[in-house]
């Protein structure tokens, strides 16, 4: 398209290199105002011009009909998709498949269940109970009901079942936007989506196609650079739902399987959201986790499974299956036991309907020998959930070491993965031995043969990945002397079979499509390849694979061998292979990190990868090395901040490297800044600490007076505080509150005094966290009526009214009473509503005169867009044009300069061939056509606009119908 190529055009004038501190640290000023004069061309060209908005429910302004928009079906599954991939149905029926009918009807008539669906206000309920009492499956009961519910209409309904072996399911950020995503439109009309959610998507696109370019151009290669829903976005289109849907349930199980630290931040963002709803409009169901954990609401109802709460339901299911297997097995009357198995089996797991299961499994399998040896069983059954899985690993050690070697390494493999691997690569990887520190390839073991002997603690999920029967299996196997040193033994196998497949004489000979596993090609191969950070951060000298790490990296001085081939596996030539994305590598917090460029050394590498263990022991070898810098021109220090490792940066620190960056050194190699913008809290407390230790140490001198006054050099404090400012703004881009507090209150980074006072609070709107906002305004202190100094979207506010923010906009205008009237000195719209205005979006333009109290005829400073009316008149937009003259806004109201022949609203909609306007301004509003006629009012008056096409023909033909002398 043209925009495109035109943009593309200008990009490729102007040689960039990215940053994660944001355009005005890498792009020349004219780049930066042609992509936002570009941004502002495409929206124009391209964007829908009902720009929508978030519901104002502290004002009654619009009709929901008027805050959705029907989409097409290939529309919806791309905007759902871009929400969030999460399959949520599909986990959905998992569950509810194992859910054995007539179960759970005692939660759906609990008093306080009842009292929590049958409350006018908005409630939270928990659910909470031991592990393995059937959380889950009363949880999708609660979900089938209030789908089924016809007593009273629920417009909103969304689910999400957590689950830790996945990734997807066990942080914050994916369960927020999987809500968000159920959340988009109403349940009778799935095609109407809420606008501001379209637009948000619209947004996305157009930042993600440049960060793409960007990325293009600097690095030789398009990386997949899609903007997504952040936390505070997730909760904005959340609050906006509730209250735009009415009553709203949204369900959540599996808060134990929850990591603590993202427990906390879900559970916040959901208990802002409750504060933030109309009351009556939110129904929150929480399951899991402790009283203690939940923390949103102490008044919430709350209920506690206990045994005889889940007895019943535990009979019905044992019953079911008693008879299930009977219908199977007609040679076995197993009914005649069926009493006996009923109550042995519930006197024997406690309430705890996990264990029910797994004793039923066991006794009822396919293998099942006789009546005899089921009553037998049935004496020996083990009490308590705990003592069951200790037998079950007993009889699985009963098979031979052989075979009981390759379960153990199975479920190691599956416990301290980084993230759950397919069914067929834990075959490949059980295969694997060490015996005196030589890797051994064992015999092949079947799939069938492992997952029988291991039942009931693995199993294989839909996507065939083989994973613990249940969280309380990890955390019984963790626990297990037999496992204490399983991360040790599977990290060693990871090394030396890395270094049997990259060793330079006997590695890569093999087939390409050999399923050997030290074939690089193999998919554990691969999995060893981008994994191994993982497994070695937590190496510790008195292990053993702490030797085969450091042969596989190499001597302090150059990188080994097998590294090297390594490197050259994972990170493809770019001038060669530039469309190729070299693989990613898992680190320890389990994120994909792309693989950079290093240097001959390793100790690049080392660093990286947080190896602060390996890096401790070379640290004395490396000598002068520790001051080296990598090809982006990044210190170690700088790379050890950037990826949070503070035992590096003590270390380098303790060697002597300084923590400030050089007065010559770009922003971008700041240690403080990127671990700012990185949100490595403990890191920044640290070297804010460091630095301020060092500008005390900084020699001192005499600047005269009668008592000698001693300062430091000036130079030096001005550099020690730009560096504070450079942090700051980086952590407001990183969009991290709490590195922002500590860089102001220990740092002592005076955020008024920032030298761009401005844009740091325009980057905090832009990244759409009102968050970061707040703590600026009301803690920092910052203002917010300061103009923009270089150009419009400088402005916090003009960057709610652009995004269609109405979260951010009613923050800034009622809550901190941000001036709506100011004029702005540079831009094309002069103030607010005139932004408002252009945009064409009618509900913002309402909101900033009902509310705000904008003046409808401030004109601009320069006199090129005028006032508010023309600024709509000029683009067509008919509806706001309309409000304002509604209003009162003055049609006739003249505006331009000394150089500028004089216009209106009337005058630049003919210009534009905006005829509907014309029309409406001539024959309803009352505009003076004599105005749009006149020659111009320069003293000399000879300036003339032409107007052309079917204005013209208007205007001859009015002017013709009302006989006027100035047809003549």
């Amino acid at each position: 398209m043209d925009n495109e190529r035109f943009l593309s055009d200008q990009l490729l004038r102007y040689p960039v290199t990215p940053s994660p501190f944001g355009l005005s640290h890498q792009i020349p000023g004219a780049l930066e105002s042609i992509i936002d004069s570009t941004e502002r061309m495409i929206r124009r060209l391209e964007a829908p011009q009902d720009f929508p908005v978030f519901d104002m429910h502290r004002f009654e302004c619009m009709e929901p009909e008027q805050q959705v928009r029907q989409v097409d079906y290939e529309e919806r599954n791309r905007v759902l998709d871009w929400i969030s991939p999460v399959e949520y149905e599909i986990h959905f029926d998992n569950i509810s498949e194992s859910k054995c009918p007539g179960t759970c009807d005692w939660l759906l008539g609990h008093r306080q269940y009842r009292e929590w669906i049958e409350s006018p206000s908005s409630r939270l309920l928990h659910m909470r109970g031991p592990s393995g009492c059937g959380k889950s499956v009363l949880t999708t009961a609660v979900v089938e009901q209030l789908k089924n519910e016809t007593e009273r209409p629920i417009e909103g309904l969304a689910y999400f079942f957590c689950k830790c072996e996945d990734q997807y399911r066990r942080e914050a950020l994916p369960v927020l936007r999987s809500l968000v995503r159920q959340l988009a439109s109403s349940r009778d009309n799935p095609s109407a989506f809420r606008k501001s959610i379209l637009v948000k998507r619209e947004r996305a696109s157009l930042r993600s196609w440049q960060l793409r370019r960007l990325n293009f151009l600097s690095q030789g290669k398009a990386a997949d650079t899609d903007c997504k829903l952040t936390v505070p976005e997730c909760r904005e289109q959340l609050i906006e739902s509730i209250n735009l849907y009415g009553i709203t349930y949204i369900i959540l199980d599996g808060l134990d399987e929850v990591d603590p630290d993202q427990l906390h931040v879900l559970l916040g963002e959901l208990g802002k959201v409750m504060s933030q709803t109309l009351d009556g409009n939110f129904k929150l169901f929480l399951s899991g986790g402790s009283t203690e954990n939940t923390g949103i609401d102490a008044a919430g109802l709350s209920v506690a499974i206990r045994p005889i709460d889940t007895r019943g339901d535990i009979e019905k299911f044992l019953a079911a299956e008693v008879d299930h297997f009977q219908e199977l097995h007609e040679e076995f009357p197993i009914n005649t036991i069926k009493e006996n198995i009923v109550n042995r089996i519930v006197e024997s797991c406690d309430g705890i309907f996990l264990c029910a299961d797994i004793h039923m499994s066991q006794l009822l399998w396919k293998d099942f020998p006789s009546l005899a040896w089921a009553e037998e069983k049935l004496k020996t059954l083990p009490k308590g959930l705990e003592a069951t899985y200790a037998q079950l690993w007993k009889e699985a050690e009963e098979h031979g070491p052989h075979l009981a070697q390759k379960m153990k390494h199975a479920l190691m493999w599956v416990m301290f993965a980084p993230h759950p691997m397919k069914t067929k690569d834990i075959l490949a990887a059980v295969r694997l031995d060490v015996d005196n520190r030589q890797i051994k390839l064992l015999d092949v073991v079947g799939r069938d043969s492992l997952l029988q002997f291991l039942r009931n603690l693995l199993k294989t999920d839909s996507y065939d990945r083989l994973i613990f029967y249940h969280r309380s299996t990890r955390e019984f196997f963790m626990d297990h002397p037999d496992f204490t040193k399983g991360r040790s033994e599977i990290s060693q196998i990871c090394f030396l079979s890395l270094l049997k497949t990259f060793d330079p004489y006997s590695g890569g000979r093999l087939a390409f499509h050999s399923q050997n596993p030290f074939n690089p090609t193999h998919q554990f191969s691969r999995h060893l390849q981008t994994c191994w950070p993982f497994y070695a951060q937590t190496l510790t000298r008195d292990d053993a694979a702490f030797q085969s790490l450091k042969e596989f990296i190499g001597p302090s001085d150059s990188c080994s061998p097998c590294f090297k081939r390594w490197y050259s596996k994972v990170f493809p030539d770019r001038t060669r292979m530039a469309g190729i994305r070299s693989l990613e590598i898992q680190n320890l917090n389990g994120a994909s990190i792309a693989v950079p460029q290093f240097t001959a050394s390793p100790i690049f590498a080392i660093v990286y990868f947080s190896l602060h263990e390996l890096f401790s022991e070379y640290l004395e070898d490396f000598g002068y090395r520790i001051w080296a810098r990598n090809i982006a021109d990044e210190k170690l220090i700088t790379v050890a901040a950037k990826v949070g490792c503070l035992p590096i940066c003590e270390a380098l620190v303790g060697k002597g490297i300084p923590v400030r960056k050089l007065s010559t050194e770009e922003f971008s190699c700041s240690a403080l800044a990127n671990a700012a913008y990185y949100g490595r809290l403990d890191v920044v407390k640290y070297l804010v600490k460091r630095a301020a230790e060092e500008v005390s140490n900084l020699p001192e001198f005499a600047m005269g007076g009668e008592q000698g006054d001693i300062r430091r050099a000036p130079e030096e404090e001005i550099a020690a505080k730009k560096e504070l400012y450079n942090a700051l703004e980086a952590a407001v881009r990183g969009g991290h509150v709490n590195v922002m507090r500590c860089l102001v209150e220990e740092g002592k980074a005076d955020a008024k005094d920032h030298p761009s006072h401005g844009s740091l609070l325009a980057t905090a709107a832009e990244r759409g966290n009102p968050d970061v906002v707040k703590y600026l305004v009301e803690e920092a202190k910052m203002d917010l009526n300061v103009p923009p100094q270089a150009w419009l979207f400088n402005c916090p506010l003009v960057i709610a009214i652009r995004d269609s923010n109405m979260g951010l906009l009613r923050y800034l205008v009622e809550d901190v009473k941000t001036d709506v009237n100011i004029l702005y000195e540079s831009g094309l719209y002069g103030n607010p509503l005139g932004v408002a205005a252009s945009s064409g979006n009618r509900e913002i333009v309402k909101y900033l005169v009902e509310v705000g109290k904008a003046d409808i005829d401030l004109l601009d400073r320069d006199g090129v867009e005028g006032n508010a009316l023309s600024s709509a008149a000029g683009r067509g937009h008919l509806e706001v044009v309309k409000y304002l003259v509604e209003k009162g806004a003055d049609v006739n109201l003249q505006f331009g300069s000394e150089d500028r022949p004089r216009k209106n609203a009337l005058r630049k909609a003919a210009l534009l061939e905006e005829l509907d306007v014309v029309k409406y301004l001539v024959e309803e509003a009352g505009a003076d056509l004599y105005l749009l006629l006149l020659q111009g009012d320069r003293a000399d008056n000879t300036y003339s606009e032409p107007y052309r096409g079917e204005v013209l023909q208007y205007i001859q033909e009015y002017v013709r119908s009302r006989d006027s002398p100035m047809s003549t």
